[in-house]
This record gives C-alpha cells, sequence and structure tokens, in this order.
C-alpha cells in the first residue's frame, strides 16, 4: 500500500494534482479494480444521447466555429489557451448539441480570487442569458483556476448561436473562454466557488 499525504497530491495551487497525486489515483483505481476482480467488457450499447464536450485550455485545439474577432492564443507561463474576448467587443461561438433533445450548456472560463483581472461577461443563447463572474472566493491564496456555469437548459438540437459580451472595458486582460460542454446531462458537478 502507498503512503499518501494530502499536501503531496496536488501541486502548488491546491487545485490540480501533481505527479504523485496521480500515481496515487492510479493505485487506488487498480486496486478496487482487483479487489472487485472487474472484468474487461468491450460490449457497446446506446447511451441514449450525445454529449458535445470541447475543451482547448490544456491543447489549444479547437475547431469550433466563432467570430473573427475572438482569437485561440496561449497564456500564462504553464502554455494554457483560451478563446479570448477582447473589451467592448460581442463575440459569437457556434454551439452543436449532436443529441436528438434539448441539452444544457455550461461554459468553462479563467477566473482569479480578488483582486480579480478579468472582465464580467453576458453570456446568452436562445433567450437565456447569464453573467459570468469570474471571481473565485473558496481559496484564501492567490488562485488562477477555470471555473463552469450553467448557461442554458435549452439548447436545442443542431447548431445555436452563443454569444459573449465583455462587460466591463477597464479590465487587465480579455474574458478568457477555455471549453464548452453540451450535455442532456442534468446533474454536472461543478465545485462550489
Amino acid at each position: 500500500a502507498i503512503r499518501w499525504y494530502a499536501r503531496d497530491l496536488f501541486i502548488h495551487d491546491q487545485t490540480h494534482y501533481s505527479e504523485y497525486g496521480h500515481k496515487v489515483v492510479y493505485h487506488g483505481i487498480h486496486s478496487i479494480l482487483e479487489v472487485t476482480k472487474a472484468n474487461r467488457s468491450d460490449a457497446l450499447g446506446e447511451w441514449g444521447y450525445k454529449d458535445n464536450c470541447d475543451l482547448w485550455f490544456q491543447s489549444g485545439e479547437t475547431k469550433i466555429e466563432r467570430s473573427p474577432e475572438m482569437r485561440l492564443g496561449s497564456f500564462g507561463d504553464h502554455h494554457k489557451y483560451a478563446i479570448e474576448v477582447r473589451r467592448n467587443v460581442t463575440g459569437w461561438i457556434e454551439i452543436n448539441n449532436p443529441s436528438l433533445k434539448e441539452a444544457s450548456l455550461y461554459v468553462q472560463y479563467m477566473a482569479t480570487n480578488p483582486p480579480r483581472i478579468y472582465p464580467l461577461a453576458n453570456l446568452s443563447i436562445n433567450g437565456d442569458s447569464v453573467i459570468a463572474n469570474p471571481t473565485v472566493m473558496s481559496y484564501k491564496y492567490a488562485v488562477h483556476v477555470t471555473k463552469l456555469i450553467k448557461v442554458s437548459t435549452r439548447v436545442p438540437p443542431g447548431v445555436s448561436t452563443l454569444h459573449i459580451e465583455s462587460l466591463e472595458s477597464n479590465s487587465v486582460v480579455p474574458f478568457r473562454i477555455t471549453g464548452i460542454i453540451v450535455t442532456p446531462a442534468e446533474n454536472v458537478t461543478i465545485r462550489s466557488q
């Protein structure tokens, strides 16, 4: 058995697993599979719905259609990527719901704890609208993390357009989107901020 300490599971931001943390999780899952004597199954079945997750935060790769003024760029020392919504610009992203029924739309974006560096942004699609607040309050130390917000539960099958408007012209950096999730699932886990 591996002896581990919680402080060693994460890197300095206490959000992302360290190399050691990944090993602990791997061995934990491996142990469960051995104890339960789980058998591999390649049987395929129908899920009953399809979802669409496009997360470019780590890879910088996406084929998502967007307005020309919204560029995909890297930022920070860790080679992270985001689609940027510049000040005084309303941009758009095409959202594809591949399911045959309405789905929920979640948007992942960058946030910091106070003082925040990102502007508030209005996200709207098909008559639903929310304000994305890029502030996290749950840390007692400086963080620069992604945050997830539910924008709509009424995204119809096919292509819809998400409109993103940066609401503050005096922010230090542009609003940064790092991914989208379209899913019929009602209970996407969102860590409390």
